[in-house]
């Protein structure tokens, strides 16, 4: 989860997915998803940054990971057929 803090006026933002979040002070500091934005971006402080880890995004395991690699090497074999 992506936090962060307007310091015009000291509103911590947490993101959110889909709703737009912001302050209600002069520089309109907002965050809608991974999107930042602001009046000033350099009144606008990154607290805490959304942290992702690779290993548990994968639903294969290690055995799955290479037999699909393996099937993905084959090669097409085409059959002939005489036409009448």
């Amino acid at each position: 989860m992506l936090v962060i803090r307007c310091k015009n006026c000291g509103k911590q933002l947490e993101e959110h997915p889909s709703q737009l979040r912001c302050c209600q002070c002069s520089n309109l500091t907002s965050i809608r998803g991974g999107n930042i934005s602001g009046m000033d971006l350099s009144l606008v402080e990154i607290v805490t940054t959304a942290k992702t880890n690779y290993q548990e995004q994968h639903v294969l395991k290690r055995q799955d990971l290479e037999f699909q690699e393996q099937r993905k090497k084959r090669k097409v074999k085409r059959l002939d057929f005489e036409i009448r």
